[in-house]
């Protein structure tokens, strides 16, 4: 279980979370400051990225917006910190900024 807090005192939702492409799907890493956690969500990935690491409370708040359905990460283009949240629905797109982990 992760605790509330980061080593620095920030409050959980404002940590970075880092997603990395592996076979299979979404590999997450978050930090705490008594242990790590990381998980495998089966998803569909195009291409072999870089990991993407952005504050996780922008990516909840995002999903929730979304709507629910099929969503994709893209990095920007000549943006090395930039990262867009596009989902299926048409409706919106999201531009998350890159963290340090």
């Amino acid at each position: 279980m992760l605790p509330r807090k980061d080593g620095k005192g920030k409050a959980e939702t404002s940590r970075p979370i880092r997603m990395t492409p592996v076979d299979g799907g979404l590999k997450l890493e978050i930090k705490g400051n008594d242990a790590d956690a990381e998980d495998l969500v089966d998803c569909e990935v195009e291409g072999a990225g870089e990991p993407i690491v952005v504050n996780c409370r922008y990516i909840r708040d995002a999903l929730a917006a979304a709507g629910g359905g099929k969503v994709t990460f893209a990095p920007c283009a000549d943006n090395p910190v930039g990262v867009r949240l596009l989902p299926d629905n048409d409706r919106s797109s999201f531009l998350l900024m890159q963290m340090r982990f």
